[in-house]
């Protein structure tokens, strides 16, 4: 495994926005019209478009269902960012819109760095969450050490980075769910061989949790409806 910290992914924050249905996020034109406004500006360096993906969960966790959902990658504070939304998407809407807010807490992780040409669009996300202590010494160590190690032992995981949730940061249209600490997964591919494998994993005690780790913890598989937009890709 091949651990790398550039810049700019240790300041890189994260925004997903969710939508329930009749949602414009599965709006080709919308879409495209938010990605022209959105992509150079506002911090966002890149940007990519989800559906819940047709994979089982994970045994021990609790899945999520918000809807159809945009990632927003921002090169540090999201301010700016939710800032814009609030004023594209309004202070009052008809459809439930879900806001997860997320700051890095620990550096990127690559087991297989990509060619500065190599398509991101078929990357699919595990998104796992559970309480981080405040005193999170021993767990910070534990999951950049050995949990996430794990996960990129599985050949189609490829990045993995650890988040906490963004205080304060809200849209008024919005929800912002209290989920804690999220470790992104980044997959190359189909979720259900990663999800199996893991599994397979837990079942065998080849991975194992420590106490302080008590499952059931919340989840959210996501597959791409869309090409993983770049911010330079704007101006080409």
């Amino acid at each position: 495994m091949t651990v790398t910290a550039p810049l700019p992914f240790e300041r890189r924050h994260t925004a997903f926005v969710f939508f329930a249905e009749g949602t414009p996020a599965t709006d080709d034109e919308w879409f495209a019209a938010l990605a022209a406004d959105t992509l150079g500006t506002h911090g966002v360096v890149a940007m990519q478009r989800f559906r819940i993906a047709d994979t089982k969960p994970l045994p021990g966790t609790n899945p999520q269902e918000f809807g159809d959902g945009i990632q927003f990658e921002v090169e540090g504070e999201l301010a700016n960012l939710i800032d814009f939304l609030e004023a594209k998407l309004g202070t009052n809407s008809a459809r439930k819109i879900t806001l997860l807010p997320y700051q890095p807490v620990s550096r990127l992780f690559d087991a297989t760095p990509r060619a500065g040409d190599a398509s991101q669009d078929d990357r699919n996300l595990m998104l796992i969450w559970s309480t981080r202590p405040e005193d999170p010494g021993e767990y910070d160590t534990w999951y950049d050490n050995v949990h996430i190690a794990d996960f990129l032992a599985v050949p189609e995981v490829v990045r993995a980075q650890r988040f906490i949730p963004v205080e304060g940061a809200c849209l008024p249209a919005a929800d912002t769910p209290e989920l804690g600490h999220l470790a992104l997964y980044e997959v190359d591919g189909d979720l259900s061989p990663v999800r199996d494998e893991i599994k397979r994993q837990l079942m065998s005690g080849e991975m194992v949790l420590p106490a302080y780790m008590p499952p059931p913890f919340d989840a959210l598989f996501l597959s791409p409806t869309s090409a993983y937009l770049t911010a330079t890709e704007v101006g080409e």
